[in-house]
């Protein structure tokens, strides 16, 4: 049979994708995607640099990366099997960001400020640290805090530990007004990197 095709023939590359996005979490586990077209991932051979980790992940293809403190960028390199013959073929390097866990947010109560009823702030009775608009599910421990509230014209400052309200600002908070102002601030947490964060205060209002 007579025909008539064209094709293209192109340099083999590796492909590296961070599964979440293209920098790299210090003290989180970083998912990474790494695979060469047309190649086995058992003759795929990547590598990092120095101050991070790469290790094998749950599926082919996967990794994980573990970043220290003090790096501010990672390179992995990939080198592959082509020819099956045990000789490796460098597929080239991609390059990443490094960055330091953001700060949480704190709540309380459902709320991270502004007004909030007094049966409510006293249900919760504890700060909550949350990540917004983070791909990460993380923990941040709070250790600390500095309550604030206006007794009779005085500001009366406690401080607390951990992350709850203790007896004793809790019956002053039973004791306020309707308007009464409350601050919570100094907030200290502890990340993932072991860090520890002053975390941005809780100014409330009773309602």
């Amino acid at each position: 049979y007579h025909f008539k095709s064209e094709y293209v023939v192109a340099q083999p590359t590796a492909i590296v994708a961070a599964t979440k996005m293209n920098v790299f979490y210090i003290g989180v586990d970083n998912p990474v995607s790494i695979s060469v077209p047309g190649v086995p991932d058992t003759k795929v051979k990547p590598s990092i640099s120095s101050g991070c980790s790469l290790s094998k992940g749950s599926t082919g293809g996967a990794y994980i990366v573990k970043c220290q403190t003090g790096v501010s960028k990672a390179s992995i390199s990939v080198a592959a099997d082509m020819g099956g013959d045990g000789k490796s073929k460098s597929m080239g390097t991609s390059e990443f960001r490094v960055k330091r866990v953001p700060d949480p947010v704190p709540f309380i109560g459902g709320v991270k400020g502004g007004n909030i009823a007094k049966a409510v702030l006293l249900a919760g009775g504890a700060i909550i640290p949350v990540m917004e608009n983070f791909d990460f599910d993380l923990n941040f421990r709070i250790t600390g805090f500095n309550f604030t509230i206006n007794a009779g014209g005085d500001l009366i400052t406690r401080e607390g530990r951990g992350n709850v309200l203790d007896d004793n600002m809790k019956k002053m908070i039973q004791g306020s007004n309707k308007g009464q102002k409350i601050f919570i601030e100094d907030i200290k947490a502890v990340g993932p990197d072991g860090s520890v964060r002053t975390l941005s205060p809780l100014n409330l209002k009773l309602m």
